[in-house]
């Protein structure tokens, strides 16, 4: 499963507590111990970005939002304006899997051409 943004949603941990309680119990504790006062297991209820809006990670992803609703595409390599500001400021801020994930979609992308 491969989300709009390049992130694989089986490498996820918050995929992966949505479909593990004891998983969900954990990052909870750990997101708790980051400051995250409120995170409760019943957070993580993520199913991947292609599924319904109150089963993704966050409703409000600008780039699921363009690629998915707006683009109707399966992942941003596809789209004609790769790479968007959407997807230069997601790759550049301060999370290397971020990074990886829009490398990835790169990847993609220079194998179709």
């Amino acid at each position: 499963m491969l989300a709009p943004c390049g992130l694989i949603c089986t490498d996820c941990d918050v995929y992966k507590a949505a479909q593990d309680p004891e998983k969900a119990k954990q990052l909870a504790i750990e997101g708790r111990q980051h400051g995250c006062t409120d995170v409760t297991p019943e957070w993580f209820k993520c199913r991947g970005c292609h599924g319904a809006d109150e089963f993704v990670w966050g409703d409000d992803c600008e780039i699921r939002i363009c690629c998915i609703k707006t683009k109707n595409l399966d992942n941003c390599s596809l789209c004609d304006d790769f790479p968007c500001q959407l997807i230069l400021d997601f790759e550049n801020d301060k999370y290397e899997h971020h990074t990886k994930a829009v490398t990835y979609l790169r990847e993609l992308r220079d194998s179709k051409n």
